[in-house]
């Protein structure tokens, strides 16, 4: 019963921050998460063919892929994705927006 109420008033911390709080923690959060992930490129030989490869392809796909859901979704109001089942255009439609998830899926495969 404690750990609810503890737990309820740390939530109610959440909506009473200012929006731009709120965004500059966001932004520092997230420039923060990308510099870490960069960090981890020094433990990769980049003189590799390979790796620039995989890396410079997985950027730029991972830049463009999701850049054209958003263009095809402002000019059909849909998503590539458009089959008669709609949990399956929108599961579909929902990873390619993402742009990290689009580069992940790039450089595993």
């Amino acid at each position: 019963m404690i750990f609810f109420s503890i737990l309820g008033k740390f939530g109610a911390l959440f909506p009473s921050i200012p929006f731009p709080i709120f965004a500059a923690m966001y932004c520092v959060l997230f420039g923060l998460v990308a510099s870490v992930g960069l960090s981890f490129l020094q433990f990769t030989n980049m003189n590799s063919m390979r790796n620039l490869f995989i890396t410079g392809v997985a950027l730029f796909l991972g830049l463009s892929i999701p850049e054209y859901f958003r263009e095809y979704t402002i000019r059909a109001l849909h998503g590539p994705a458009h089959t008669k089942a709609g949990w399956f255009n929108d599961f579909l439609n929902t990873i390619f927006y993402s742009s990290p998830t689009v580069a992940l899926i790039i450089a595993v495969f």
